[in-house]
C-alpha cells in the first residue's frame, strides 16, 4: 500500500522490468503507477487514479477506485471492512513462484487454500488483508512517507 506521496509506484531502472502484484496505490500527488520509458508488469493491483492498468501485461486491476482506509487522518491505512475498492480483488501469492507471501503487513495470515489447492476466500489487493475469519485488525501501521512500524 503506498499513500500520499509524489508518485505512487516507479520504475526509474533503465533497461530492468518492474514486476507489481497484489498492490495499493492511492491519493498520490503525481500519478499511482509510473515507469517513464521503463517497463512494468503489474497484476492485480489497484489505484485511485487510471494507471494501474496502463502497462502491457496487466491481469486483474482495478482504476479509479475509492479506498476506504480505517483511519487515514491519523495515519492507519488498514482496509475498513466496508472497503470496495481492494478487498476481495486480490490474487493469492501463497504458491507465487517469484515472491510467495502468506503474511500481510501486520503477520495476519492471508486466506488459505483448501485441498484442491484453490484459495478458500479471495485476498485483499494491499498490504492489509481484513481477514474477517480473525476479527479485528491489528493497530499501529503507518504508510504514509515510507513504512513505520510502531
Amino acid at each position: 500500500t503506498v499513500y500520499g506521496n509524489d508518485r505512487g509506484i516507479s520504475n526509474y531502472s533503465t533497461g530492468n522490468n518492474l514486476i507489481v502484484k497484489n498492490t495499493l496505490a492511492a491519493a498520490n500527488t503525481g500519478v499511482d503507477f509510473y515507469s517513464g520509458s521503463n517497463t512494468m508488469t503489474i497484476s492485480y493491483s489497484a489505484s485511485s487514479d487510471a494507471t494501474a492498468d496502463d502497462f502491457s501485461g496487466t491481469t486483474g486491476d482495478r482504476v479509479s477506485q475509492t479506498f476506504t482506509f480505517v483511519d487515514t487522518g491519523n495515519d492507519d491505512y488498514h482496509l475498513a471492512k466496508n472497503d470496495a475498492g481492494a478487498a476481495g480483488y486480490g490474487t493469492d501469492l501463497s504458491i507465487d513462484a517469484t515472491y510467495p507471501i502468506v503474511n500481510d503487513i501486520d503477520y495476519d495470515t492471508r486466506p488459505g487454500r483448501n485441498s484442491n489447492n484453490l484459495a478458500i476466500i479471495p485476498w485483499d489487493i494491499g498490504a492489509d488483508e481484513i481477514n474477517p475469519q480473525y476479527g479485528v485488525i491489528k493497530d499501529g501501521v503507518r504508510l504514509k512517507d515510507g513504512v513505520r512500524l510502531k
